[in-house]
């Protein structure tokens, strides 16, 4: 694979646990904080795919 490809699949797999994260974590504060903080990688890992060249 690809570094592109992987960046991209990191992506989504950080979106998605940061997802669950913050519907599971609504009563516990550190839950929900992790989910925002996978939220954030996800966003970042999103930047470096689009920078990544092909």
């Amino acid at each position: 694979m690809k570094d592109k490809q992987l960046y991209q699949i990191a992506s989504i797999c950080f979106f998605i646990a940061g997802l669950i994260f913050l519907i599971f974590g609504q009563s516990q504060h550190t839950i929900f904080l992790l989910g925002v903080l996978f939220i954030i990688l996800s966003i970042s890992f999103m930047a470096i795919s689009r920078s990544t060249p092909k």
